[in-house]
């Protein structure tokens, strides 16, 4: 994959939070990394230990990660043969579109604490939801106890299949997505499960899309 089209990457982010590309090697995929933003942080995922959900066989819920990161960019050394592993997207912007104006408002209000994660340290508290921007940061273990109608309301929408899209990578490929706008999460994976992605966390630099 040649690495001068980011203004076409910055045109699918912009329309659908995420886009599938085919670096073809892990190199190349470093190179696109660097191309698109000062990495964060580059994490190896695949099943070991399970102290971590990086590692765990379990499955995970829907969830963005530390708010400083704008992208996330996986790719697939190897994926699991059961067909077990796709990547489950959920586009908050149709989730928002579908609550209630009011319960949208509300959820502005809620505060979540940033804990430090990974090479990245705690940042304080940051909405749920910015609603000037267009922005979210949630995971649900980072919601308080009980929770209010307005976050009771986003977490039954999210697990609706319309906001939903289910991408499972091979070998050789990238999967690109907005960690603002887009949510992800996975199925369960066998214990034994040979699935290995690189993932990294990018900030700072902001795509552009191409002057129409």
């Amino acid at each position: 994959m040649a690495i001068d089209g980011l203004p076409d990457i910055a045109v699918r982010l912009a329309e659908y939070g995420f886009a599938v590309l085919k670096p073809g090697t892990a190199a190349m995929a470093a190179i696109i990394a660097n191309r698109l933003g000062a990495v964060l942080d580059m994490t190896e995922v695949r099943v070991g230990n399970g102290l971590t959900y990086l590692s765990s066989a379990g499955s995970i819920p829907p969830h963005t990660d530390h708010p400083d990161v704008r992208l996330i960019l996986w790719f697939c050394h190897q994926q699991d043969g059961s067909g077990a592993g796709a990547n489950i997207l959920v586009d908050t912007r149709s989730v928002i579109h579908a609550l209630h104006a009011q319960l949208a408002a509300e959820l502005a209000g809620v505060e979540l604490h940033c804990p430090g994660v990974q090479t990245l340290v705690p940042t304080g508290t940051h909405p749920l939801y910015d609603s000037k921007r267009k922005q979210i940061f949630y995971a649900p273990w980072l919601c308080m106890q009980p929770r209010p109608a307005s976050v009771r309301a986003f977490e039954a929408e999210l697990g609706k299949s319309r906001h939903q899209r289910r991408i499972l990578l091979h070998a050789g490929e990238s999967l690109l997505i907005d960690n603002r706008r887009m949510l992800h999460s996975r199925d369960a994976l066998p214990r034994d499960s040979h699935r290995w992605l690189t993932r990294y966390w990018i900030g700072k630099k902001e795509l552009t899309r191409p002057q129409q």
